[in-house]
C-alpha cells in the first residue's frame, strides 16, 4: 500500500486540479461580476438635485485629506458603500435619504470615507484574488472574516475621530441596522 499511494495520486491529480480550477475559476467569475456591477453604479447618470449632499461629502472628504471623491445615490443597494481607488466613488442608498435624518447620514458617508482613504477597495481586490486561489482552505475563509470585520472597526473609528461625535456614528450604524433587517421593498 505504501508503494499505491504515489500512483493513486498520480491518477487522481487531474481531477484535484480540474476540482481546484472549477472552484477558483467560479470565485473569480463571481469577483470580476461583482466589479462590472460597481462600475455600472458608478456610472449611475446623476440629477441637480444631489448636488447638496456631493457639497457634504466634499466638505467630509477634506477632513480625511482627500478630492475628487464622487458621490452616487443608487436604488439598488441597502447600505452605503465605497468603490475605487483611482477615482473613488461612495455609493448611497437612495432609500436612506428619506429615512434616515442628515447627521447620520453624513456619519455613514465619514465611514465610507475611511475606506477610500485606507484604500481598502484594493484591499478588498486582492483579498478576494487569494481567496479565489485558497477557497478549499477553511483557514483562508476565517482569516478574510477577520480581515474585514478589522477593516469595519478600523473605518469605524477614523469616522468617529472625523466627526468627533462617535456616538453619533454608533446610533447611525445601529440605525442602518435595523433598516436593513426590517426589510423595507425600497431597501431590497
Amino acid at each position: 500500500t505504501a508503494r499505491a499511494w504515489p500512483a493513486d495520486f498520480d491518477r487522481a491529480l487531474p481531477w484535484i486540479v480540474a476540482a481546484w480550477a472549477a472552484g477558483a475559476g467560479s470565485l473569480s467569475l463571481r469577483m470580476t461580476l461583482g466589479v462590472i456591477w460597481i462600475q455600472r453604479l458608478r456610472n449611475t447618470p446623476q440629477d441637480g438635485m444631489h448636488a447638496a449632499w456631493q457639497a457634504r461629502l466634499d466638505a467630509l472628504a477634506s477632513r480625511f485629506g482627500l478630492d475628487g471623491v464622487a458621490l452616487r445615490v443608487v436604488d439598488v443597494l441597502d447600505s452605503p458603500a465605497s468603490a475605487g481607488w483611482w477615482r473613488p466613488v461612495v455609493l448611497l442608498p437612495a432609500a436612506l435619504l428619506t429615512r434616515m435624518p442628515v447627521d447620520l447620514i453624513e456619519a455613514l458617508l465619514a465611514h465610507e470615507l475611511a475606506h477610500i482613504r485606507r484604500h481598502d477597495y484594493l484591499v478588498n481586490l486582492m483579498q478576494g484574488a487569494v481567496e479565489a486561489l485558497l477557497f478549499y482552505h477553511p483557514v483562508t475563509w476565517w482569516l478574510s472574516r477577520r480581515i474585514r470585520i478589522e477593516r469595519e472597526l478600523i473605518a469605524d473609528q477614523l469616522a468617529a475621530q472625523a466627526t468627533g461625535e462617535p456616538r453619533r456614528l454608533a446610533f447611525a450604524l445601529s440605525e442602518l441596522s435595523e433598516l436593513r433587517h426590517t426589510r423595507c421593498p425600497s431597501l431590497h
